[in-house]
């Protein structure tokens, strides 16, 4: 793989320190722990007012497992786009993997948007959506796998019991299963439902939210992913862009520099403005956070290609990853 126009030195291993950084605050590290009981955090004004309503912490265990997790999945995931870059072997792999993490990023920051009003349950009818959909795509998995057996039951029975959770605190609407019969039954598709009126977030959709967020217009946004999602499955004519073949039948590819940056620098902004809502509405350890991760801004700035950078000095003190826990 050659970069052209050549960059800096140690232009990709500095991108690689880069992505690693920003994994650190949630790769073997203490994850986000909802324990503190303060009354005027975010998390809790909307935990009191669901088990007010529902009688139950269900819904609060759905939204931190899903910011946990995905969160989690997002740092994994930078931290294979440091390993690939660190190798020089992004061709074909790093847009699959960036991909990855808007798709993630996007969901957490549509889950802990703040223009959602605190105390209602539109936040624990976004998490309970994911959650359905999430059985959905497992179950429809074991279907085509043809698995049966215990563990197939065990799955159903869980979907079935969220269903009735969903059915029971929300106005839930969606296509019919038979559409000759309105009143024959919601569809097992949980992508088309809505419940309190809130419609499921499609990857697309999650994707160009977290686009957005790291600076790019809303049609930047979808280009962007248009063209991930362009380079991550096979299509000979989107490769024209970054290969050529000689006449040995040789494949060389190419990849521009500012092409490189522009997807390491998506995704480390994506993946620590998804964290930074976590933080907030965890209220976990923010000045330490925020010190930090503008360290990691103003690395990428610096190194950049397509990005002036500034002489704003970094305390130094912000060079450790800050624990995350409450």
């Amino acid at each position: 793989m050659t970069i052209l126009p050549p960059p800096g030195p140690d232009f990709e291993l500095e991108l690689a320190h880069i992505c690693e950084g920003a994994a650190v605050l949630f790769v073997d590290r203490t994850p986000l722990r909802p324990f503190s009981e303060n009354q005027e955090a975010p998390w809790y004004i909307d935990h009191l007012a669901w088990k007010t309503k529902f009688s139950s912490d269900e819904a609060t265990n759905w939204l931190y497992e899903i910011v946990s997790v995905y969160s989690a999945e997002a740092a994994h995931e930078l931290r294979a786009v440091s390993r690939l870059l660190a190798e020089g072997t992004t061709t074909a792999s790093i847009d699959l993997i960036v991909r990855g993490v808007l798709e993630r990023a996007g969901k957490v920051m549509w889950l802990l948007d703040p223009k959602l009003h605190l105390g209602t349950s539109t936040r624990a009818a976004r998490a309970g959506l994911e959650v359905a959909i999430s059985y959905g795509h497992y179950k429809e998995t074991l279907s085509y796998l043809g698995l049966e057996g215990e563990g197939r039951a065990t799955v159903r029975a869980n979907a079935s019991a969220h269903r009735a959770l969903l059915k029971r605190w929300f106005d839930i609407d969606g296509p019919p299963d038979n559409p000759e019969d309105p009143k024959s039954g919601l569809t097992g598709d949980a992508q088309k439902w809505t419940l309190d009126g809130e419609p499921a977030i499609t990857y697309t959709a999650s994707a160009v939210i977290a686009a957005e967020r790291a600076g790019l217009t809303p049609e930047g946004g979808s280009g962007a992913y248009g063209g991930l999602s362009g380079f991550s499955h096979p299509s000979v004519i989107f490769s024209r862009e970054v290969r050529s073949i000689d006449e040995n039948g040789i494949v060389e590819f190419v990849v521009r520099s500012d092409d490189l940056e522009k997807s390491v620098r998506t995704a480390v902004l994506s993946y620590l403005n998804a964290v930074d809502a976590a933080v907030i509405y965890y209220e976990a350890n923010v000045e330490s956070f925020r010190a930090y991760t503008d360290l990691l801004r103003r690395r990428i700035d610096e190194i950049s290609v397509i990005a002036p950078s500034d002489d704003r000095a970094v305390s130094d003190e912000a060079s450790t990853p800050p624990s995350l826990e409450t």
